[in-house]
């Protein structure tokens, strides 16, 4: 009040009426002194003829009450005011409110973002143990006798935590000869006895080990291997530390049954069959790396029989043993690929990455993306971050890719070539990478997994018919002209099929013996002609995978 000019003797409602609404305007000083000076004349001169003090005090009450309450008028005055303002002074005000509406808001999303944290509810290992044990006697479980086998090998229990495992020099030595990298004649004497010593030492091994894949099924209880930091156990920390000693273990089969093959061949046989029931064994767990593991502990036991019949003379006795074994082993199918372990693992880092709930269903937290990512530089993974897509679209996309690939790992190599089928590849290359950094650091090397799958069940048809044509040729003096001979007489249900055409596997009798092979994934019948440097044709130098004669596949263990 005491801005206006001259002070006006005015009475005190009047003076207490203008500072209030002075004061609810809530507006730049220069536009209130304005409002005050146009207020004051008003009053002024609506008093002026008034000389009676009770006379104007009455008067100045019937003024404010037609004048109405003070939160209103000072409201309709400011938006006067605002309307009243030059375009230029707006446009100013505009963007000195938009610049700290976008300061707040971005000090909000930088509280949000760094203090949020993960709060995983979900215990995918023990739910994972849950759903993989099966609901039959323990006595059955072959697990027991293989731990025995690994702590004889690796001489320290499996189960513990920090378990390690290394191969020795002659291990390492038996593997070279198991894959036929070298021969046991290119050893010096001294290696040698080092080898034959060492398998006599781990015969106990080797023992339990067949043992146990005489067992009906194969469980272990999954544990993790993380440090326990988190009240719930990360399941991308999974100890799969007793797959490198079974791994040993059956290659120390192998080298046995190299080494039985001319004394009896029966025995070498056996050896290769429990090598191909712990295969299957370990098809049949939930997790990737367990599942191809056994496909090839199988298939190099399928390789090797394969061998023994190119060199060693076979009994029809011992024929029948072994196309009985094989058709007992598959009776239940053979099994599918399993994706349980990897979603979960892929759902169980999501909640320990990402926060719950909030914009995008939660965000991902820097420290523990480092952490999987494998990230060094903190700014790396606070950028990674921030650019990420939210929770809810990372869960989508996994799911969607998951799906996908449960839809396509039930396909062969031929319906896949021929549909054009998009690959798991193509939909991760498809993303923005900068979006779903999480999805490329996770998710496996999924497409060629339903094809090992198909490759094993081709190789494991391949020697039951080769099987049969040797029985075959025992019985009738000589080989049969078409494969269909051979479901004439019993002797296999049907004609293997080619997982890489639409056609049985190839078959053509020669004058002594016969050739037996797929056309691999070139596509192409190359007249039974291998490359054995690209087996499967993944390459262009690649030609047909050859299953006999022997000398081309069944000598390539690797």
């Amino acid at each position: 009040m005491s801005e206006h000019k001259g002070k006006p003797d005015l009475p005190g409602n009047i003076t207490t009426y203008i500072e209030n609404i002075l004061r609810r305007m809530r507006y730049r000083r220069s536009a209130r002194r304005e409002v005050e000076t146009e207020l004051l004349d008003h009053f002024e001169d609506a008093l002026h003829d008034c000389a009676d003090r009770e006379q104007r005090k009455k008067l100045a009450e019937e003024m404010i009450r037609e004048f109405g309450d003070v939160k209103t008028l000072a409201r309709l005055i400011r938006r006067g005011k605002i309307r009243c303002r030059p375009w230029w002074r707006t446009a100013c005000v505009r963007m000195v409110q938009g610049v700290c509406l976008l300061i707040v808001t971005m000090a909000l999303y930088v509280g949000w973002f760094f203090l949020g944290r993960p709060a995983p509810a979900t215990d995918y290992l023990a739910k994972m143990n849950r759903l993989s044990r099966p609901s039959i006697s323990d006595q059955d479980n072959a697990w027991p006798l293989y731990k025995k086998a690994i702590e004889y090998i690796a001489r320290s229990d499996p189960d513990q935590a920090g378990f390690h495992y290394e191969s020795d020099e002659p291990m390492k030595t038996v593997a070279k000869l198991a894959k036929r990298d070298i021969s046991f004649e290119q050893l010096s004497d001294t290696e040698r006895q080092e080898v034959l010593q060492w398998m006599e030492k781990n015969a106990p091994a080797w023992e339990y080990f067949r043992q146990g894949s005489d067992k009906s099924y194969y469980y272990r209880e999954y544990k993790s291997g993380g440090d326990g930091k988190t009240s719930t156990p990360m399941l991308l920390s999974l100890s799969l530390s007793c797959l490198s000693p079974l791994r040993d273990i059956a290659l120390l089969g192998i080298f046995q049954a190299q080494r039985q093959a001319h004394q009896s061949p029966r025995k070498a046989m056996e050896t290769c069959l429990a090598l191909a029931r712990a295969g299957w064994h370990m098809q049949t767990r939930p997790v990737l790396i367990e599942f191809l593991t056994g496909v090839a502990i199988h298939r190099l036991a399928m390789n090797e029989c394969i061998r023994i019949m190119a060199e060693c003379p076979l009994s029809e006795r011992d024929l029948m043993y072994l196309q009985g074994e094989l058709i007992r082993m598959r009776a239940q199918g053979y099994p599918p690929v399993p994706m349980d372990y990897d979603r979960m693992a892929f759902y169980d880092t999501v909640q320990h990455v990402f926060t719950q709930g909030g914009p995008g269903g939660g965000h991902l937290v820097p420290k523990p993306f480092s952490e999987v990512a494998e990230i060094s530089e903190p700014a790396v993974s606070i950028l990674a971050s921030l650019a990420h897509a939210g929770r809810d679209k990372t869960l989508e996309k996994g799911a969607e890719i998951f799906d996908h690939f449960g839809r396509v790992a039930k396909m062969s190599p031929w319906q896949r070539h021929t549909m054009q089928i998009t690959t798991a590849d193509d939909l991760l290359d498809s993303l923005p990478h900068y979006r779903y950094s999480l999805l490329m650091v996770l998710l496996p090397a999924l497409d060629r997994v339903g094809e090992h799958r198909f490759r094993m069940i081709a190789l494991d048809q391949a020697t039951e018919t080769i099987q049969a044509l040797q029985l075959y040729r025992m019985q009738k003096g000589g080989y049969p002209e078409t494969l269909q001979a051979l479901v004439a007489s019993g002797l296999i249900d049907s004609i293997p099929q080619d997982p890489y055409s639409d056609q049985p596997l190839r078959y053509r009798k020669t004058e002594n013996d016969f050739v037996l092979y797929s056309i691999a994934g070139n596509y192409q019948d190359d007249g039974g002609t291998m490359n054995p440097e690209d087996q499967w044709a993944r390459n262009e130098n690649g030609r047909d995978y050859v299953f006999w004669p022997a000398g081309e596949a069944a000598f390539q263990t690797k």
